[in-house]
């Protein structure tokens, strides 16, 4: 990496570790994932199932924050924020702000 100045030749590594445990030897027909843990790699397969449910969880959010309003009413279990020696399971609370987090 000198000849070409790059100081950050780190950031290839992992690209270069998948493929070197993910490239089939010709003398087992097995990746060194297969022969190391003795199942398949299953990073495509889980990569897939978290993206679908990162989107829903996103869609999910964005509906849940169009609902509430500025000013408008919400309960807030109380499990989540104190117990006291309330036998109510909701707290009433009022919505003061929104904040757009990502």
């Amino acid at each position: 990496m000198s000849s070409t100045n790059s100081e950050h030749w780190s950031n290839g590594l992992l690209p270069v570790t998948y493929e070197i445990n993910t490239c089939v030897a010709c003398d087992t027909n097995y990746t060194p994932y297969e022969v190391m843990f003795e199942q398949k790699l299953l990073t495509t397969n889980i990569l897939t199932a978290v993206q679908k449910k990162r989107k829903l969880y996103d869609e999910h959010l964005t509906l849940k924050a169009e609902q509430y309003k500025v000013g408008g009413r919400v309960g807030i279990q109380i499990s989540e924020v104190h117990r006291t020696h309330i036998d109510v399971k909701l707290l009433p609370c009022f919505t003061l702000s929104k904040d757009k987090k990502k």
